[in-house]
């Protein structure tokens, strides 16, 4: 090492892609060949999460050496992530890492006086580019959600906004929450919107989903959607992402129109409980830009997904299908295989948590090892795990390989 400087390290450092490398050249050289920037970077890793440049700080860790640490390492251009409960600490930072602040997490509620501290303080995080908030439910909370999202409404470097809505939600906040996600939603930055939770003011929701030009990816988790008509069901024509979950009896009509109008889809992810999906079949036929599909959770048994799964073969271009835990015994084998044949790229198949025994296995491995494009297989909790190596797939065609003479 005796031609390595610090500087010629850091370097080497900020040339590395993946976060684990780093920590592995930071944990192995001596402190002597490590800048203090790489130093400071070294230390962290005691206090917080760092997947190098990503650094994930709860706001309980924000101390005297926390931020000793992390203004040592501003010349690196950390990317902070933080985790925010009353928002005093989290105020500490401000000073001299604003710019470096890029995702905030809010998970519970915050009182008015805190939350008028923290809508001031977020205001000066110019480089935040996802936002987590809970929003509450009581009355006093538009004082300072309003200044807030207007804030980021306006926003050009907000690329992901993510919100969960607590029980008993008020349909007057929601409106006004959703009325600034309508704005957001226009600008070229917003990508990802996810809303959790009790989503109660439906139409202002739709009305904002259909007119973002931009919106790429959609989580929508919450019992209470499409619980009432909706005159307009529109998705945006940009979308590429769809994850949803928590339908209910009557909102598989509705589910199918929205997906209609979401032509370019490339990943779809359902989770409807316990009802029979057909008014989604003929619908994710035609979804013929699907690369991922998760039907996962469902539990509807053998008998009702043949429908689905012949729906699923007419998709050229998928590569990764879920079906975990959806109670499929040995009958639904030969669609699986059907599924095997008619989809020549798919890389990732994951069935399990369901009843497929011995007899279905039978059927099914042999399949699989003959399928050169699988990477990864799962069949946990069936009769028999099983992995996707040339080794394993060879025993299931052939049995085991001769030993080999001395």
């Amino acid at each position: 090492m005796g031609r390595w400087t610090p500087e010629l390290v850091e370097a080497v450092v900020l040339y590395l892609e993946r976060p684990r490398d780093v920590l592995l050249v930071l944990a192995s050289l001596p402190l002597g060949l490590l800048t203090l920037p790489l130093q400071c970077v070294a230390q962290l890793t005691e206090m917080a999460v760092v997947d190098w440049p990503d650094v994930h700080l709860d706001e309980t860790a924000i101390d005297a050496r926390s931020l000793a640490l992390l203004a040592g390492a501003r010349r690196l251009d950390p990317s902070i992530t933080v985790n925010v409960q009353a928002g005093d600490a989290f105020q500490r930072l401000l000073p001299l890492l604003a710019g470096c602040i890029t995702r905030v997490h809010i998970p519970s509620a915050v009182n008015l006086p805190a939350g008028l501290s923290l809508q001031a303080a977020l205001a000066h995080c110019t480089a935040l580019r996802h936002l987590s908030l809970y929003v509450p439910s009581t009355p006093n909370a538009v004082s300072w959600l309003k200044p807030l999202l207007q804030r980021f409404a306006e926003a050009e470097t907000l690329s992901t906004l993510d919100l969960r809505f607590g029980r008993d939600a008020i349909p007057l906040i929601q409106s006004c929450v959703f009325a600034h996600v309508a704005h957001w939603l226009r600008q070229p930055s917003a990508r990802v919107l996810a809303c959790r939770g009790d989503v109660s003011a439906e139409e202002a929701l739709w009305s904002a989903l259909g007119g973002s030009p931009f919106l790429t990816d959609l989580v929508l988790e919450s019992p209470r959607l499409l619980a009432r008509p909706t005159p307009d069901y529109r998705m945006p024509c940009t979308l590429r992402s769809l994850r949803w979950k928590a339908l209910h009896e009557c909102s598989m009509v509705p589910v199918a129109a929205i997906l209609r109008s979401a032509p370019r889809l490339s990943s779809l992810a359902l989770s409807w409980g316990h009802l029979p999906p057909s008014p989604l079949v003929m619908v994710v036929r035609d979804l013929r830009c699907l690369v991922s599909v998760s039907f996962s959770g469902n539990r509807l048994g053998s008998k009702v997904f043949p429908p689905i799964l012949q729906a699923i073969g007419n998709l050229p271009l998928l590569k990764s299908l879920s079906l975990a835990d959806n109670q499929l015994a040995d009958s639904a084998v030969p669609h699986l295989l059907r599924v095997l044949a008619a989809c020549s790229v798919l890389r990732t198949l994951d069935v399990s948590q369901n009843a497929i025994a011995a007899t279905g296995l039978a059927s099914l491995l042999p399949a699989l090892a003959k399928k050169p494009t699988l990477a990864q297989i799962k069949l946990e909790t069936t009769v028999m795990c099983c992995a996707t190596s040339r080794t394993s797939r060879r025993r299931w065609l052939h049995g085991p390989a001769p030993a080999r003479s001395c």
